[in-house]
């Protein structure tokens, strides 16, 4: 009877260890994910300064010359972005984040002076 009990105190302490671990990591997160919210957070700005360049363009508040030169460069900072991302398998570093964040508010200043 004793024997029985320790056994289900001993599962019972397994379970408990085995549920936290898992609670643990489900909360914390992974570099790949960490990785795919710098990604997401990259196209997103790309993607905003996008819409400005059109919304300059239409309210004509920026020359077609000057929206061509800045897309050119927002190509150039996504081409960037996949080689860094190929370098570290598929995820961005805070540091490619980083640099990355740097162009985009160089160009990001460029699109509002216009």
């Amino acid at each position: 009877m004793k024997q029985l009990s320790r056994h289900r105190i001993v599962a019972g302490l397994l379970t408990c260890f085995a549920l936290g671990i898992a609670a643990n990591s489900m909360a914390a997160e992974t570099p790949w994910q960490q990785g795919q919210q710098r990604h997401e957070e990259v196209n997103k700005r790309l993607e905003n300064q996008h819409d400005r360049i059109e919304q300059k363009r239409a309210d004509g508040e920026m020359s077609k010359a000057k929206a061509q030169e800045i897309r050119k460069e927002d190509r150039h900072i996504r081409q960037q972005e996949k080689k860094m991302a190929k370098r570290d398998k598929g995820h961005l570093t805070k540091r490619d984040q980083n640099r990355l964040n740097h162009e985009e508010n160089h160009v990001s200043k460029q699109i509002g002076q216009h």
